[in-house]
């Protein structure tokens, strides 16, 4: 038998007057995400409102069998436990909270062991990079024309990728006759950045810039950017990415990005104070808020 091992290490922030307002045995906090390098295998943490009220027990719920985990939730450790497929096991119960007026950050690092022979192992294939970097046999086809730079690129790539851009190459248009894009839309890094992205390039990119990738994906339909792009925003929520995420969500109709900022709003309610949320668009605002207060009823019945 063999077994592999994942972590997944990341906080989580409450509000401590919505934590004492929660009922007895009511939930918390409700968190799926997926277990890090482990094809696709996803989990549930789950916090319940113990009594006395500053009390919580932590339950894990995994979607696959033969799993083994530990870790430290709220810096204190739990024993191994073993897991069958979407069934809950409490890992740890009365849990105090610690100390704070206003705000609580909890540390949560859960560490997966999966266990299976070894044909039950998973490869993956190179991604497109390694293939690009071997391909001089191939030369660049095409180019984006952006702020006077020629930003270069593989015609039949690019039609793969984007139903858009094929559409563009493949019927009587000027940029099927040319072998060019003109871009208007966007500055250079954020064409740059995009296609270096596709291509499978490391990237170093900021907030603004994976909001920029992402304009320029919506645009021309790159599914696999967005999905995995707004797959990282959706765990990103925090203080300091609120306001440029919800506004992202709601400007380019992302349900499932503004329910995570109304989650967010939901835990930390005060960040309604901040100059920055105030500086929202109203009706942004409003619909965080609406989503937040029908999860409260979600939870408070």
């Amino acid at each position: 038998m063999m077994s592999r091992e994942y972590s997944d290490t990341f906080t989580l922030d409450f509000s401590v007057p919505f934590i004492y307002m929660v009922p007895p045995n009511g939930v918390i906090f409700s968190l799926k995400r997926k277990i890090p390098y482990s094809d696709n295998v996803e989990w549930i943490l789950r916090g319940y409102k113990e009594t006395p009220r500053e009390m919580f027990r932590v339950g894990i719920q995994v979607s696959a069998s033969k799993i083994t985990a530990h870790g430290v939730i709220s810096g204190l450790p739990f024993s191994p436990v073993h897991f069958r497929a979407n069934t809950e096991v409490i890992v740890a119960q009365r849990f105090r909270l610690p100390p704070a007026e206003n705000m609580i950050t909890i540390g949560i690092k859960v560490v997966f062991q999966m266990h299976g022979r070894h044909k039950d192992l998973y490869f993956h294939g190179p991604a497109i990079a390694p293939h690009m970097a071997a391909s001089a046999h191939y030369p660049f086809d095409i180019a984006f024309l952006v702020d006077e730079e020629r930003i270069d690129a593989h015609l039949h790539f690019l039609k793969l990728i984007s139903p858009v851009f094929y559409a563009m190459f493949t019927h009587d248009t000027k940029e099927a006759a040319s072998n060019e894009v003109t871009i208007t839309d966007f500055d250079a890094d954020t064409v740059r950045n995009a296609i270096d992205y596709c291509y499978g390039k490391h990237v170093c990119l900021q907030l603004a810039d994976i909001l920029g990738v992402l304009r320029f994906a919506d645009k021309y339909d790159i599914k696999a950017v967005t999905n995995r792009l707004e797959g990282y925003l959706a765990e990103s929520v925090t203080r300091a990415t609120f306001d440029p995420i919800a506004k992202y969500a709601h400007t380019f109709t992302k349900p499932v990005l503004l329910h995570k900022c109304a989650e967010f709003y939901r835990r930390c309610p005060d960040i309604s104070l901040t100059k920055s949320f105030v500086s929202l668009d109203m009706v942004i605002r409003d619909v965080v808020v609406q989503l937040a207060v029908t999860s409260c009823e979600d939870v408070f019945g």
